[in-house]
């Protein structure tokens, strides 16, 4: 699941794109960061972003085990987001989006495949926080979980109307703090 880092690059537009509900999932994560007043998004402690990557990456294929339908998986891997209020020197957020496509025969399987993801993510750590249609106009199936313990959060989507339908899956960490001596690397 993972592409070249030049392949990677996130603009900052493209992760507030995200849906509000994921931010706000996260912060229900543990404790919040409160070094600067209580941030809503929580603290995943000091961390080399190479480690916090392939964290990222594993959590993320985690979720992709558990997903029943099978199908073509978009490749990019995670690219860095700013810890809101914080020096982008020294702190930093990973978001890993990425979708499942099925194979023609299997794409009426998607709604099934949400339930299942529904009931199944508890089983591997995760708090379902919202299961429901989200305010677009195509009313789109969305689930949103955190897991307190590794400190991330996930928001998946059924893009039941899209031609071709798919699931579409962000997972996003807490805000990690390089260590001393280091900076972010931005892709």
């Amino acid at each position: 699941m993972t592409a070249p880092k030049a392949d990677r690059a996130l603009s900052w537009t493209a992760a507030a794109a995200m849906p509000f509900v994921l931010v706000l999932s996260l912060a229900a994560c543990g404790a919040a960061d409160s070094s600067s007043g209580g941030d809503r998004v929580p603290s995943s402690g000091t961390e080399r972003q190479l480690e916090a990557d392939e964290q990222t990456e594993k959590v993320s294929s985690g979720i992709l085990d558990l997903i029943p339908v099978k199908g073509e998986v978009s490749e990019p891997g995670p690219g860095v987001v700013p810890c809101e209020g914080k020096d982008r020197e020294k702190f930093f957020r990973l978001l890993h989006t990425w979708s499942v496509t099925p194979e023609a025969k299997d794409r009426s399987k998607l709604a099934g495949a949400m339930e299942s993801l529904r009931e199944s993510l508890p089983k591997h750590g995760w708090e379902v926080k919202s299961f429901a249609r989200d305010s677009s106009r195509n009313r789109n199936l969305a689930l949103v979980a955190d897991h307190d313990k590794k400190k991330f959060s996930v928001n998946i989507v059924h893009y039941a109307k899209d031609d071709p339908p798919k699931l579409t899956v962000r997972v996003i960490t807490g805000c990690y703090q390089v260590p001393e001596g280091e900076k972010v690397d931005h892709y």
